[in-house]
């Protein structure tokens, strides 16, 4: 009887029958990315992968000693097909027929965006899709649009009664964004098989509404670990068929990130400190010549010197608005590097079972470019290049982000994704709520 060996949390175990190995994946203990080896295959092979008429059969083996979980990973690359011009004749479609239906056709637009962006964002070749059905989401975006309206005719009539209309949405908020990731997620597939979200709404509750009121009450040293729960909220209940997400990472990171910043944002108020001082007498001496002529001057009581009219002294101007433009142009700065870092950290310690992990590799200097040079586009076109712009930083994302595998993307297998209410999904995005997947 043939005698087989498989992998488990990346260790090696057996040898098993194939009736034991069989049962193991009952037990969803084996999935079809797990790797298995007998006599009749040439390495260590997923499960899934595995031809009919090899298991079973055969006569005991020993294994390849070469160690399974430290083969060499396969870098499966992630590209974008999609256009800025086909895209903008579906961009400028759904504006209008959006504005001219009162909304209505918002759900279609979601639809048709999602399935464009989702369609030309290709894994090894291979397109994602997006099946969600725009009556579903129409259905959500007219209970929430309802509420919308509520609060806004509340606030005007009785204002105090519209803080009550928003505590309860504030309440409804980590339902939403529950209900959201499980709708997105279920109707997210790739080579036929869907996604899946198995946060729970307790879960939800605690990191996005539980977590966040302990921030305020620990003056912000909360803060980086909240960051840190969120994001593992998201990244580490998906699943992709029977390949479950679990992000490794620890909240360790966002601190030593946060102080990063916080350093930085320390040294920029010291150099700011040391330099008013030195502006001032700057602006001293340029005004000491004027004062001196004005004083001399048959009209200078009348006309007083410039800093009894209010007026900065001459050159002044020009440096105040550089160091405004220089703050601004910082803070910015400290906002990409802070999100580069820790979305980078976060995709990258996600591990989707056995099957691999994703490798962001987006970079700082890019991404301020990116941001920078898309706003001035936007600006100037009155709106006109916002698909440019989608296009663009997708094209960009799907360069820099590879799928690390040490077996095949084949070895993938449909999991249970229950079908879920669009509801969630409607509601916060008539809200705004920032639960991009």
């Amino acid at each position: 009887m043939e005698k087989w060996f498989y992998t488990s949390n990346g260790e090696q175990a057996g040898p098993v029958t194939a009736e034991v190995l069989r049962d193991l994946e009952s037990q969803g203990l084996l999935n079809s990315a797990s790797l298995v080896w007998c006599q009749d295959l040439p390495a260590w092979t997923p499960l899934g992968l595995v031809p009919a008429h090899v298991l079973p059969g055969g006569a005991v083996a020993v294994p390849p000693s070469l160690p399974v979980a430290g083969g060499p990973e396969q870098a499966h690359a992630f590209e974008f097909r999609g256009r800025a011009g086909e895209f903008f004749r579906i961009w400028i479609v759904n504006v209008v027929l959006t504005v001219l239906t009162l909304g209505i056709y918002a759900a279609w637009a979601k639809v048709r965006t999602r399935r464009y962006f989702y369609g030309n964002t290709l894994l090894d070749g291979k397109p994602f899709d997006f099946t969600a059905n725009p009556i579903a989401i129409l259905k959500g975006n007219l209970i929430f649009g309802g509420l919308f309206i509520l609060y806004t005719i509340v606030g005007a009539v009785f204002p105090p009664l519209a803080i009550a209309v928003m505590l309860f949405i504030g309440a409804l908020a980590p339902w939403l964004i529950h209900k959201a990731m499980r709708f997105r997620a279920h109707h997210t597939m790739h080579r036929n098989v869907r996604f899946g979200f198995r946060g729970t709404t307790g879960e939800a509750y605690a990191v996005f509404l539980g977590w966040p009121i302990l921030v305020g009450l620990t003056i912000g040293i909360l803060g980086p670990y909240v960051q840190f729960r969120q994001r593992k909220y998201f990244l580490g209940n998906l699943g992709w068929g029977k390949a479950e997400a679990a992000m490794r990472g620890t909240a360790g990171f966002f601190y030593k990130t946060f102080f990063k910043v916080l350093g930085l944002i320390l040294i920029l108020a010291l150099l700011a400190s040391l330099a008013a001082p030195a502006l001032s007498a700057l602006g001293r001496r340029q005004q000491e010549p004027a004062a001196m002529e004005q004083s001399t001057a048959p009209d200078a009581e009348e006309s007083g010197d410039g800093e009894a009219n209010g007026n900065l002294p001459s050159g002044m101007e020009g440096l105040v608005i550089l160091g405004v433009l220089g703050f601004y142009g910082f803070m910015f700065f400290i906002f990409v590097f802070y999100q580069v870092r820790t979305q980078n950290y976060c995709i990258n310690s996600t591990q989707w079972g056995d099957l691999g992990r994703l490798d962001s590799r987006v970079r700082v200097r890019d991404l301020i470019w990116l941001y920078f040079s898309n706003g001035i586009a936007v600006l100037l076109t009155l709106g006109l290049l916002i698909p440019w712009v989608k296009v663009r930083m997708a094209r960009y994302r799907a360069e820099r982000t590879v799928f690390l595998c040490s077996g095949s993307l084949d070895a993938v297998t449909a999991g249970i994704a229950t079908e879920d209410s669009a509801l969630g999904d409607a509601g916060a995005d008539v809200f705004d709520f920032d639960i991009g997947f």
